[in-house]
């Protein structure tokens, strides 16, 4: 009987190729700035360049009845934005909260975003991420709570699960809340038996009293953290990712000859003007958004939700290449002022993807309540 070897790798895909072509290229436009990447997020880059490459490792798995082989590469395990390993996390996570988490109860999704300038912050200092979460979990909280209350079903307790996520469609650096909280409460029973009720939508105007008083909270949290509205932190003049956070924030280019401009987009005529939808709210540059719930039997579409949560920063089928090298990335829908897709030169895209790479040992998942 023939031998069939079958392959499964990815290090030969557009996205490993721009990497290459463009890391040394934007190494050198770092040291020219007089700046260095921490370790860890240039450990991040490496080992994506070795991801799915059979020279960098592999496992042979064989099947002795038919003699079948797969050559499987090693995978660098990468936490910020490789879409092979991140799929593969995204997949297992989702399985793991539906089979094993989340109860079948309603699930309703709360999508917290803070201030540019906030953004900037939590993604300089991890520590306060956990903060600014607790402030509005316990908002969110108290609000399912208080409603249930009024219809005398008072003294329950409720949970959630937050994917905190770190990037834009534009692969911009944009720190923000993914939180999943059961859409109602548990309260026990004299016999010592758990019912959960289910509490009612929210209606527009209460997603703009939580979000005004998430806004006021957080913000008076911060200052006694010692972080004013004006907050100038200690810069590293030596850092550089803080460099590249600051520009990927800003929507510029951080170095090289077109440093300080705009990314280059792709834009068809007729932008639209732009209105919140319903159950979504602004205060102060604080966005609130809680449209979005998934039904107790519906545990499909909870797991879809649960898989767009803890989503790669970059889907490899959103990248293309020109003819000129330059390497166009495509946006799932276009924006109002029409913009289509974003267009980098391959050291602009390394320097975006430098940018999301996360400190080590922070976790993005955080439970609270009954499922913390």
């Amino acid at each position: 009987m023939a031998t069939t070897v079958e392959y499964r790798g990815s290090g030969g895909d557009l996205l490993h190729q721009i990497v290459r072509e463009g890391l040394p290229v934007f190494l050198d436009e770092l040291e020219a700035a007089g700046r260095s990447l921490p370790r860890f997020v240039l450990r991040e880059l490496e080992r994506f360049m070795a991801c799915g490459d059979v020279a960098n490792g592999f496992a042979w798995l064989h099947c002795d009845d038919c003699d079948h082989h797969r050559l499987v590469p090693f995978s660098c395990k990468g936490r910020a934005f490789c879409p092979s390993c991140g799929g593969r996390r995204m997949a297992e996570w989702a399985a793991h909260q539906v089979d094993h988490v989340l109860p079948a109860v309603g699930v309703r999704q709360w999508v917290l975003t803070v201030p540019w300038g906030r953004r900037f912050l939590l993604a300089r200092y991890p520590r306060l991420i956990r903060g600014v979460l607790g402030i509005a979990t316990t908002q969110i909280f108290r609000w399912v709570r208080d409603e249930l209350a009024r219809r005398g079903f008072g003294g329950g307790q409720t949970g959630s699960v937050t994917v905190v996520q770190r990037f834009g469609s534009a692969l911009r650096l944009n720190v923000h809340f993914h939180i999943l909280v059961l859409d109602g409460c548990y309260s026990e029973d004299a016999d010592g038996k758990l019912t959960f009720h289910r509490a009612y939508k929210p209606t527009t105007a209460d997603v703009q009293e939580l979000v005004t008083r998430i806004s006021v909270a957080v913000e008076h949290w911060l200052a006694l953290q010692g972080h004013g509205p004006d907050d100038a932190f200690d810069s590293d003049p030596d850092d550089g990712q803080e460099l590249l956070q600051a520009a990927s924030l800003a929507g510029k280019v951080g170095l090289g000859r077109r440093s300080g401009q705009r990314s280059r987009r792709v834009v068809f005529l007729g932008g639209r003007e732009f209105a919140l939808p319903a159950r979504c709210a602004v205060s102060d540059g604080y966005n609130l958004h809680a449209a979005v719930s998934i039904g107790p039997r519906d545990r499909v579409g909870l797991e879809r939700l649960c898989r767009y949560l803890c989503r790669p920063a970059l889907a490899k089928s959103r990248l293309e290449r020109r003819a000129d090298g330059q390497v166009v990335l495509n946006m799932k829908r276009a924006w109002s002022d029409g913009t289509a897709a974003m267009v980098f030169s391959p050291a602009e895209l390394v320097a975006r993807l430098a940018a999301l790479v996360p400190p080590p040992q922070k976790n993005s998942v955080i439970y609270h309540g009954v499922l913390g």
